[in-house]
């Protein structure tokens, strides 16, 4: 019966850690400047030095419905880094539009 409970208590323990690096990870951030539209359609804005910030897919129709591409925009939202490149951050849920 202790085993039980002792094997209960450690995967409480790996899921709060888990749970805790996931949300390190990610965080409530800004990018702004000129919005620009990718060659395979997506959105994104260039930050120098630091990389690039792109849209999720699923997020892309909550900031055209504010911004242009071309014109000068601000996205402010859930942030984790790309998948593939480590200069590079993507939106993940947007939180606020604005142009200026």
């Amino acid at each position: 019966m202790k085993t039980i409970t002792i094997s209960a208590a450690l995967a409480l323990v790996v899921a709060a850690l888990v749970v805790a690096t996931s949300a390190s990870a990610q965080g409530r951030q800004e990018c702004k400047g000129t919005l620009r539209l990718g060659r395979d359609g997506g959105l994104f804005f260039l930050s120098p030095p630091e990389g690039s910030c792109e849209i999720n897919s699923s997020q892309e129709g909550k900031v055209l419905a504010t911004c242009t591409p071309g014109r000068f925009c601000r996205v402010e939202g859930i942030v984790e880094s790309c998948k593939y490149s480590g200069e590079c951050s993507e939106i993940t849920r947007v939180l606020s539009v604005r142009r200026r």
